[in-house]
């Protein structure tokens, strides 16, 4: 297993409550070729500007392992925009979300999940839940 994370606080809290090294690494930097065999990112790429979610989604699909498998979950709304506390969201609608994915790699959707869920500012709202696989 290996963990990656773009903020230096969560990687060291990370890395201490798992006792494992965290690599601190925005999702835009990410290189690693066919090197695992699933990417999970629970509640992180919400953070990623619309405009970039396909080469996020790319890198990712590039970093799998044929036959990988990627769930994600997402806040949805369908506008991106700030939260609350300002923090930046995405808030893709769900065939948004599956037309990210589609404009990015030519992934297997093999799973979508709408849910109510809670947020950092303590209030509930609609989530998606994401699930593809990279073609063998």
């Amino acid at each position: 297993m290996e963990a990656i994370d773009a903020s230096d606080r969560i990687a060291v809290e990370t890395g201490q409550r798992l006792g494992i090294n965290v690599r601190v690494e925005r999702f835009d930097q990410l290189e690693d070729v066919e090197a695992y065999d699933a990417a999970w990112a629970s509640a992180s790429l919400i953070h990623v500007p619309r405009p970039a979610l396909p080469d996020v989604l790319s890198r990712i699909f590039r970093a799998l392992k044929p036959g990988g498998l990627h769930c994600a979950t997402f806040k949805s709304g369908g506008r991106e925009g700030r939260d609350a506390v300002g923090r930046y969201y995405n808030y893709p609608s769900e065939s948004e979300l599956i037309s990210f994915y589609l404009a990015a790699a030519p992934w297997l959707i093999t799973d979508t999940e709408s849910y109510i869920g809670g947020g950092f500012d303590g209030g509930l709202g609609p989530w998606l839940m994401i699930e593809v696989m990279k073609p063998f």
